[in-house]
């Protein structure tokens, strides 16, 4: 059987999307970009400067498709930041009276860097920042914020953007434009020093933009809602919307308050269901939460449907439903939009046909990775479910981690659980003999704090669960795609393979992007490890396929894993006591007989000694001591 292959979208060839077509200037952005790269100690092979000019091509001339965004999957740790800079440095410097561009990155921090680099020329709008709070907030506060006269950056932003030529924004405020605002046409223009009006004529994306929105609402949801708009009076001009809208949302709400689906889907209740800017309006100034795009959520499932979920919380199980909605970026009218992002063709969410993924082959080939994986299932359900979290001791995990020392390391886990590890961590000579920094899943993406990291320990797999991956299948299918089916039957098995398409790519996709964030992401020869959990062979399959040369062997951290064992099933715990006993047999013997180990450990029938061999743990300890099995014995090799 053929290495398991991730999927893959159709990839463009580069004249496919541009007209071939080279350039002085497209030599002169690739070498100051190499030039970059050299000075922070990284190395640039002549595949790697072929791939920095294709990619300067691409951001240079014009687009054979320009309703189409680009997608140029340039590995992490190749420039693909340091190739946006140089770019706006170069148009800014030879075509400053013509050019403008607007910049999307993820972390708001990374804009602001950008924006003093580029000393003057561009300016940052962005939804919040406490160091830039002159009320000294720590979190957004909506109501306050709307109500506070301080001039702070943020509010400024939105009108002196108008005056610089490059106008950065973070990923968040990107979000909502695209989702609820005008598709960036309060930004498109800007005007030059003597008041003449030029357009911004390329949206350039760092990293993944948001794509599939799959967004819960529950019954606190709707009624928050409701308690706004029941109080608009017949005589109001929003009085007729206003009730049309309690009608959804009373049947929304009597949806929710059943836990005992027959189906996931929530049909759409008024297909071409839209609010009218005059009522988003008024719920933004009435409404007193943080959370005001939840009428939108509502307005979505009304419109399209949803998919229905029972989520446990706090106060027990709660009926949740989640939005089905997609980012178009097809309403951008044409603007040049130019994506970079390093495990794009292998994520199922850039919806087929939507966008032109650049044909760049891989060049990095990982000889500087090793993967320790443990095959423990760490999934949430098991790490906090009363029934078995007793079973994973992670003093004990970083006590069999004590042989590393003097190394930057990088625990990331679930943000439940980050308190617990910061608990059990402290007091050993791990956390003594590194310097050790814990972040969450869903928290990381576009830092480049931990590049120094070395060490990697991924505690778990950030499955986000069933339902949400239905609604994110349900997001990113095309209409077509069931176009051609008559029965519902071949629409589900159609569905069913999209969703197990989508799971695989989410989860794939983000492991690569979280290993990137260590030393990974740098192109040097740096060893790095990375210690992992993952159960899934598929998962690993895809990751030898990803990191070509990496070494991947697998990993039983002892005091944790006896201690997994020991608080197991009664199969755990004989396979525990099985190993143990090879061990003591065998530092005093080079062979025994099988009916020896089936006496002394009280096994009843051969069949289940040799199934217990055959468990990872066993093999792994096995070939530690150099045991190889016979068909009546066990026996030491000579070494």
């Amino acid at each position: 059987m053929g290495k398991i292959q991730p999927f893959q979208h159709r990839l463009y060839k580069y004249n496919e999307i541009c007209y071939p077509k080279d350039s002085f200037e497209a030599s002169k952005l690739a070498m100051a970009v190499m030039v970059k790269i050299k000075a922070y100690g990284g190395t640039v092979s002549l595949e790697h400067y072929g791939q920095l000019r294709t990619v300067a091509k691409i951001l240079l001339f014009p687009l054979i498709d320009s309703s189409k965004p680009v997608v140029v999957p340039m590995e992490t740790g190749l420039g693909k930041s340091t190739m946006i800079e140089e770019f706006l440095r170069l148009k800014l410097d030879d075509d400053f009276n013509n050019f403008g561009a607007i910049v999307v990155k993820e972390r708001i921090k990374d804009i602001l860097a950008l924006e003093e680099k580029l000393k003057g020329k561009a300016r940052a709008v962005y939804s919040f920042y406490p160091d830039h709070c002159l009320q000294g907030y720590k979190e957004y506060q909506r109501i306050a914020c709307r109500n506070c006269d301080a001039d702070c950056r943020m509010k400024k932003a939105v009108s002196e953007q108008k005056n610089y030529p490059v106008l950065l924004m973070s990923s968040e405020r990107f979000r909502l434009e695209m989702l609820y605002g005008r598709h960036l046409r309060d930004f498109l223009a800007f005007c030059d020093k003597d008041g003449i009006e030029h357009k911004r004529n390329i949206l350039i994306i760092d990293e993944k933009p948001p794509l599939a929105i799959n967004k819960p609402v529950n019954r606190k949801d709707i009624r928050k809602a409701y308690e706004v708009i029941r109080y608009i009076q017949p005589g109001s001009e929003l009085y007729e919307e206003a009730q049309h809208l309690m009608s959804h949302l009373k049947k929304l709400n009597t949806v929710l308050n059943d836990l005992d689906f027959t189906s996931p889907f929530l049909s759409a209740l008024e297909p071409c269901f839209k609010l009218s800017d005059k009522f988003k309006s008024f719920f933004e100034e009435a409404y007193t939460e943080n959370d005001v795009e939840i009428l939108e959520c509502i307005a979505s499932l009304i419109r399209k449907g949803g998919i229905l979920r029972a989520e446990e919380t706090k106060i027990g199980l709660e009926a949740q439903a989640i939005t089905t909605d997609y980012i178009e970026f097809a309403k951008l009218d044409g603007l040049k939009t130019i994506i970079f992002d390093a495990t794009a063709k292998y994520d199922a969410e850039y919806k087929e046909g939507q966008f032109a993924i650049l044909d760049l082959p891989q060049i990095r080939n990982y000889d500087n990775l090793t993967i320790y994986n443990c095959p423990v299932n760490l999934s949430r359900t098991n790490i906090f479910s009363k029934k078995s979290s007793a079973r994973f001791d992670f003093k004990k995990l970083f006590q069999d981690l004590e042989g590393i020392k003097d190394k930057e390391v990088f625990i990331l886990t679930y943000q439940k659980l980050v308190n617990t590890i910061k608990k059990e961590l402290m007091d050993t000579m791990f956390y003594k003999n590194n310097r050790v920094y814990i972040d969450h899943f869903n928290n990381i993406k576009g830092k480049n704090i931990y590049a120094n990291c070395t060490v990697m320990l991924n505690i778990g797999i950030n499955h986000k669960g069933d339902e949400y991956y239905l609604a994110k299948a349900v997001s990113v299918s095309n209409k077509q795609d069931f176009d051609d089916l008559s029965s519902a039957d071949d629409k589900a098995v159609v569905l069913a393979e999209k969703v197990k398409r989508v799971i695989e790519s989410d989860l794939f996709t983000e492991m690569i992007q979280n290993f990137c964030r260590t030393a990974l992401r740098k192109s040097t020869n740096e060893q790095v490890q990375i210690y992992s959990f993952i159960g899934e062979p598929v998962l690993l399959e895809l990751l030898t396929t990803y990191f070509p040369n990496a070494k991947i062997e697998t990993w039983y951290p002892e005091e944790f894993y006896k201690h997994y064992l020991t608080h197991g099933s009664k199969r755990n715990k004989k396979v525990l006591q099985l190993g143990e006993f090879l061990k003591t047999q065998f530092s005093q013997k080079s062979i025994i007989t099988k009916k020896e180990v089936r006496e002394a450990l009280g096994y009843t029938d051969q069949d289940t000694l040799a199934n217990h061999l055959k468990i990872g743990y066993v093999k792994n300890l096995m070939k530690k001591m150099n045991i190889e099995e016979k068909y009546h014995h066990l026996q030491k090799r000579q070494v």
